[in-house]
């Protein structure tokens, strides 16, 4: 028989990529804020970013015995970063009402400082205030260190935290520069890089993170903090084991170099997010 496994907040490109792979081994329950369409059954449209939880909605949830929840839930949004904690507390209290053997919280690399390295690894210090994403790596700092405080002071064995980096692959956020580059490929369009290619990309291809959440999912191990990470590198030597990979492919590209190291993360991000 199927393993039965929740995900909260399967609305986004991670939540795709999760459902999508793995109900061929695990029977998929969802939670959402937005509505999807897909031919789920076992999905639930309910708001967790609220002052007041609809603890209702979940009732045919309860008897289920979950393998493991899955959470991708955060906010993104400046505006809305006061909501980290409605999401938090709501989801606390989600767990209060349901059977789950394991809470898997998909956290980020971005919780990092740079090492002496430039990489984002286990050897950096947990600093998101110098990422250039700051309100989504501090909220995702708040929500790894609620989490660890809930499992741990009430002795319940069940936690592990993922810290993962880019995904890239099918389901790859269109702004991310792994998805920029693949789709200049394949239209043979210029590719620009605003910046010198010198800021760090750690990431990770979706057939790894599928493969690692599986494992994950099936074995015993618990109160685990994982940094998933299969490479980390800069955006120059990126862009050159891209062509190595695509020899009978053409890849044009150019650097412009013209903007200042204290605006140049803005302009990224803006334009691609590298």
């Amino acid at each position: 028989m199927k393993k039965k496994i929740l995900i909260i907040g399967s609305s986004g490109n991670i939540g795709a990529l999760l459902t999508s792979n793995l109900r061929e081994e695990f029977v998929i329950y969802e939670i959402s804020s937005k509505k999807k369409n897909n031919s789920n059954p076992n999905i639930i449209n309910l708001s967790l970013y609220s002052k007041i939880l609809k603890i209702k909605k979940i009732k045919k949830f309860k008897k289920i015995n979950f393998r493991a929840i899955i959470f991708l839930s955060t906010i993104r949004n400046r505006n809305d970063c006061h909501k980290i904690f409605y999401l938090i507390n709501n989801t606390v209290e989600l767990l209060k009402k349901l059977k789950y053997q394991k809470f898997i919280n998909f956290s980020s690399i971005s919780v990092y400082q740079k090492n002496k390295k430039k990489l984002y690894d286990i050897d950096s210090k947990l600093w998101p205030i110098l990422n250039s994403d700051f309100e989504y790596s501090v909220n995702k700092v708040i929500t790894e260190m609620y989490f660890f405080h809930y499992f741990y002071s009430l002795n319940i064995n069940k936690f592990i935290n993922l810290r993962v980096g880019q995904v890239f692959g099918n389901y790859s956020n269109k702004q991310s520069i792994l998805y920029k580059l693949s789709q200049s490929v394949m239209k043979n369009e210029k590719f620009t890089i605003y910046g010198h290619g010198k800021r760090t990309i750690t990431y990770i291809l979706e057939k790894d993170l599928i493969l690692l959440i599986k494992k994950l999912i099936i074995n015993n191990s618990k109160h685990l903090n994982i940094n998933a990470i299969t490479s980390s590198t800069n955006i120059k030597t990126l862009i050159k084991d891209f062509i190595k990979q695509n020899q009978n492919k053409k890849l044009i590209y150019e650097f412009k170099n013209n903007l200042l190291e204290s605006n140049e993360r803005y302009k990224i991000k803006k334009n691609y997010n590298v």
